[in-house]
C-alpha cells in the first residue's frame, strides 16, 4: 500500500526503477451521509451511510482481510462511533463487499444520539455538526513537540440531510440561530 515511493518494475530486459504514483487527495475520500430525525425527547435518530474510496477504503479492507464478520462489524461501528458524540448507539445494518478491491467500501448504520438537543428556556439548542468528535482537540497546542505525520493524502466529506419529524415541545419550529 505504499505510494509515492521507488519500486522495481520487472520486464524482459531485467527491469527498471520507477517512482510509484502518489494519488491526489480527491481519490481517497471519506464521505458520510446522514438522515436524522429529532425526537420530542431531544434524541437524534436515523441512518448514516459511510463511503470510503481509494486508499481510505483500501487500508480498511487490508486491516480486516483476515477477520470474520463479527470483527468487521465491530471495526466499522467503532469507526462511526469515533466520529460522533460519546454515548451514541451505532448498529451496522448493511455491510460492504469485502471481496472486491475496486469498489468503495460502503456501509450503512442505524444511529441514535441521546440528548442531542438541550432545553434552553422556551427553546431547544442543538449542535449543527455531527461528525466532529475526533476533531475536537486536533492541533490545540501552540507549541508542538512532535511532528504530526499524515499517512495518506485524503479528503473527508460529510453531507448531512436533516429531517425533523413531529412536533417539538408544543409545536414550536426549528430555526437557525445567528452566530
Amino acid at each position: 500500500m505504499e505510494t509515492g515511493t521507488v519500486g522495481l518494475k520487472l520486464d524482459k530486459d531485467g527491469g527498471s526503477w520507477i517512482q510509484t504514483p502518489l494519488p491526489t487527495s480527491s481519490e481517497s475520500r471519506v464521505e458520510r451521509k446522514a438522515d436524522f430525525k429529532l425526537t420530542p425527547e431531544g434524541d437524534l435518530e436515523g441512518t448514516v451511510t459511510a463511503t470510503y474510496t481509494g486508499l481510505e477504503g483500501q487500508w480498511r479492507r487490508l486491516a480486516e482481510r483476515n477477520q470474520d464478520d463479527t470483527d468487521r462489524k465491530k471495526f466499522l461501528e467503532e469507526g462511526v462511533k469515533d466520529a460522533i458524540p460519546a454515548g451514541s448507539e451505532v448498529e451496522l445494518t448493511k455491510g460492504p463487499d469485502w471481496g472486491s478491491s475496486e469498489s468503495p467500501v460502503v456501509a450503512e448504520f442505524k444511529v441514535k444520539i441521546p440528548g442531542w438537543a438541550s432545553p434552553a428556556g422556551k427553546r431547544l439548542m442543538l449542535p449543527t455538526s455531527f461528525f466532529t468528535a475526533n476533531e475536537k482537540h486536533m492541533f490545540e497546542h501552540a507549541n508542538r513537540v512532535w511532528a504530526h505525520l499524515f499517512s495518506i493524502s485524503s479528503q473527508s466529506h460529510g453531507r448531512r440531510k436533516h429531517s425533523f419529524a413531529g412536533r417539538v415541545e408544543g409545536g414550536k419550529r426549528a430555526r437557525r440561530c445567528r452566530s
